[in-house]
């Protein structure tokens, strides 16, 4: 009965919590109710629970020993003290002198070492594990470096060196220090474990003769049972390099808690990277695409609620087990980031840019899904968009990794190459999670700082750039899909915000790229890529339909008064329903005046020679030709009576935008490569090189923009008369 009031008033307020989740959103509720199923719901919950355990366990496996205590598969059967012997040419030389002096003529000596030339190299202190060592405190004064070895229990101990004679003399000398080892620890090499725990308490008599003084003495050595143990987790033995240190009872090992947990840290943050980003954006890019399939996507677009409400649904309502899942993993993922020593507020800072730059792959998952057309690609793309994503981060990861210490060193790239392309490490959280991986590390001292360009961040600066920087993205994605969402017939981006956006583009490119360097070839042609993909973006992002250019012009043509019609130059400029040649090449001069800018500031030296001038603004104006050439080409290309104009459209736009800039290069390269002592050369080569492809371009140009004119001339001249032909009235018709 309890039980069945229990379950009632849970299901009340699951129901009163879900109403009132409908009232604010009803697409989240919609998607919550399809999703948070029995099945789904245990699914999560077990995996995320079952990874962990799975997590804990691998770790839990390479500690030393079993959690860090001493299994008895680790000891080992040695003396107190430690006892390593030579032959009497690898002693110290000062012992051989010793030795040599006190002990006579060579001959006697050399008679002495044929006979039994076993000489003590050094001592040892091991730390006992079974057995006492009391008994061989007392053998600490008594042997010294160079005692020789006469008898073991009373056996006596001779090395006939006629026996080492010939090949591999060392490796079988080798072999018989072994043997002399294994006769002190009186074990067989077949020995068993147990026949080790049995020699532990015992001991043995070593008779040792003294080269100063010329005595003999007998040391008696306990035999203990000691612990070998080398293992990455445990802090080590300074006398012994990789050998795991014991506590002070002799029962466990000293495990090294803070590297433990900071490399489960790591583990952890990389499963939940992957995750969240991988997953989460497969499933919200294939939601959208079974929305266009089954044509419930327009029933969205028809909804009375506002854009922002049905994106809000879908973003927190389709990954909702994700998300479920990794809520399960934060606590312990913080738990292991405490345990390992990094701060509450570091932690906070890179779960918070986490969460900025997990949303701006969101929206791009949501964004190309809106985006992209019925067909093959549809179907591919939630696939092609969680491989770029995934690829992405790993590369990045790859870049923070230490090849020597995989996971165990993890530290931002302090010499690596900036350039353009470090602009991706903004978008990836493992660039974050280096700065807290390599606090009470050995970088220390770095792991605050680290240069972009010639700025210096701190954690706490690079955190906020990071989430600066997802903000601004997330706003034109949230723009960009509003618009797509509300319409397919209008731009994708208003043309007034396409100028700062330029200008911010073009600046963090630039930015990234250290000024310092003489050797910029790479960077630019990098630069240039960068400019010729953006430009491409750009042009599809302002250029509008063939149908809406028609009504532009045709509105134009039925405004009779100069007083109803706004300035042409403002429509171009700034109207998103015009033709965006203008707005286009003004932005490809913002852009391009901003990389000469950078350039000369840069690269004073540029300046120095005739040919360096004439060969930069060359390139430049070749570019920005080339631009506005391939953006007249398209636009006139779109505004044909032709069913696949916009594939023509993207096709002219890539080909150009891939061809002129390959075309610059050539160009720069014929004149980098010339012999720099032919003068007369160097002085007709680049006016030839430049002038005949700028004139002509100058001259397609031209063409092309009075043709574009012209055929936005007669396509609203043309739907203008056939709009009054349709409304005057016909003649009564004579029979």
């Amino acid at each position: 009965m309890i039980t069945v009031w229990r379950s009632g008033i849970i299901s009340t307020l699951a129901a009163n919590m879900l109403d009132g989740i409908g009232d604010l959103n009803p697409q989240l509720l919609r998607e919550l109710r399809g999703r948070l199923k029995r099945f789904p719901v245990l699914a999560a919950v077990g995996l995320s629970l079952l990874i962990q355990l799975f997590v804990i366990v691998a770790f839990a496996v390479e500690l030393p020993g079993s959690l860090g205590t001493i299994v008895d598969s680790d000891m080992s059967i040695t003396t107190y003290p430690q006892l390593t012997w030579s032959s009497y040419y690898q002693l110290d030389t000062e012992v051989q002198d010793k030795i040599r002096d006190e002990s006579g003529p060579r001959s006697y000596l050399s008679s002495l070492t044929r006979e039994s030339g076993l000489f003590l190299k050094s001592v040892n202190r091991p730390e006992p594990v079974r057995g006492d060592n009391t008994i061989g405190l007392a053998a600490l004064d008594q042997v010294q470096q160079g005692d020789r070895l006469i008898a073991i229990d009373g056996a006596s101990v001779t090395l006939s060196w006629d026996n080492f004679s010939g090949d591999a003399s060392l490796d079988k000398f080798q072999a018989h220090l072994k043997k002399i080892d294994r006769q002190i620890l009186s074990v067989s090499p077949d020995a068993t474990f147990s026949d080790f725990q049995s020699l532990v308490g015992t001991t043995v008599a070593l008779r040792l003769h003294r080269a100063v003084g010329d005595d003999e003495f007998v040391v008696k050595l306990p035999r203990i049972g000691t612990a070998i143990k080398s293992n990455e987790y445990c802090l080590t033995l300074g006398e012994v390099p990789g050998r795991c240190q014991l506590t002070s009872d002799n029962k466990a090992y000293q495990v090294d808690w803070t590297r433990w947990y900071r490399d489960l840290f790591r583990v952890m943050t990389t499963l939940i990277v992957f995750s969240l980003m991988g997953i989460g954006t497969f499933l919200l890019a294939n939601d959208l695409v079974k929305e266009k399939q089954r044509d419930t996507l327009s029933l969205l677009r028809l909804s009375p609620r506002s854009a922002f409400t049905i994106l809000v649904g879908k973003l927190v309502g389709v990954p909702i087990c994700l998300y479920l899942a990794i809520a399960l993993a934060v606590p312990f993922h913080w738990f292991t980031g405490l345990s390992a020593g990094y701060g509450a507020g570091n932690l906070l800072g890179f779960d918070t840019a986490f969460i900025g730059q997990t949303l701006v792959f969101y929206l791009i998952a949501l964004f190309l899904s809106l985006a992209t057309p019925q067909g093959m690609l549809l179907a591919l793309q939630p696939w092609i968009i969680t491989v770029a994503i995934t690829l992405l981060n790993w590369q990045v990861l790859e870049l923070i990794l230490s090849p020597i210490c995989s996971f165990g060193c993890w530290s931002f790239p302090q010499d690596a190459d900036h350039g353009p392309l470090l602009w991706a490490i903004l978008f990836s959280p493992f660039a974050n999670v280096a700065y807290v991986a390599q606090q009470g590390t050995e970088h220390a001292d770095k792991a605050f700082y680290v240069e972009l360009a010639t700025v210096r961040f701190n954690f706490g600066q690079y955190t906020l750039l990071t989430i600066t920087h997802a903000l601004g993205w997330c706003g034109l994605l949230y723009h960009l899909l509003q618009r797509r969402f509300s319409s397919s017939r209008i731009t994708l981006l208003q043309r007034i915000y396409s100028y700062p956006l330029t200008a911010t583009f073009t600046a963090i490119v630039l930015l990234l790229t250290m000024p310092d360097t003489q050797v910029y070839d790479a960077d630019a042609a990098v630069i240039a890529c960068l400019g010729v993909l953006y430009c491409v973006a750009l042009a599809i992002a302002l250029t509008p339909n063939r149908q809406t250019l028609q009504d532009w012009t045709r509105f134009r043509h039925t405004q009779m008064s100069k007083s109803q019609q706004s300035p042409l130059w403002k429509e171009l400029l700034i109207s998103d329903n015009s033709s965006p040649a203008i707005a286009i090449s003004l932005n490809v001069f913002l852009a391009a005046g901003l990389f000469t800018g950078w350039f000369l500031l840069c690269h004073p030296d540029v300046l120095n020679t005739r040919l360096a001038i004439l060969n930069l603004g060359g390139v430049v104006l070749l570019f920005i030709g080339s631009v506005i050439c391939s953006v007249l080409t398209s636009q006139i290309l779109l505004l044909l009576r032709h069913r696949k104009n916009w594939f023509w459209f993207c096709v002219t736009v890539s080909v150009s935008g891939l061809s002129f800039p390959g075309l610059t290069l050539l160009i720069r390269n014929i004149l980098l490569e010339s012999d720099p002592h032919k003068e007369l050369l160097l002085g007709i080569l680049p006016f030839s090189v430049f002038a005949i492809p700028l004139s002509l371009l100058a001259t397609v140009t031209a063409t092309l923009a009075f043709v574009h004119i012209r055929q936005l001339s007669l396509v609203g001249r043309s739907e203008f008369q056939q709009l009054l032909s349709n409304t005057q009235p016909q003649p009564p018709r004579v029979s």
